[in-house]
């Protein structure tokens, strides 16, 4: 008896690109697929920051706060078939401080003797 093989999971995603509003995702993928995407606060998904159906191996989202999010992709076939969940990627995301023109703001001298 044939038993028929699972579809295989497409590669995890990957920071692509972000600034101070958006992060772009990307992942390797061959055309003619849709993709949901999930971002999440977990590793097991239940705190979703992110999703999208896309029907481009891509995805821009707002940047998250600080901290270290985790994303993955599932591929649909045309016949709307779904393969497994890609691997778990994480990213770390940071804060940035800019202080007026991005140079550090020096500390004020103090002078002795002097009462304010």
């Amino acid at each position: 008896a044939e038993t028929a093989s699972k579809p295989a999971a497409p590669s995890a995603p990957y920071v692509d690109a972000s600034d101070d509003k958006l992060i772009t995702l990307r992942w390797n993928a061959p055309p003619g697929k849709k993709f949901n995407l999930q971002v999440a606060r977990d590793t097991d998904f239940t705190w979703l920051l992110f999703t999208s159906n896309t029907d481009v191996p891509e995805a821009r989202m707002p940047r998250p706060v600080f901290g270290i999010p985790y994303a993955r992709i599932q591929s649909i076939d045309t016949d709307g078939s779904v393969t497994p969940f890609s691997k778990v990627q994480s990213f770390i995301v940071t804060d940035h401080w800019v202080i007026n023109d991005g140079n550090a703001q020096k500390a004020r001298e103090v002078r002795s003797g002097a009462a304010r």
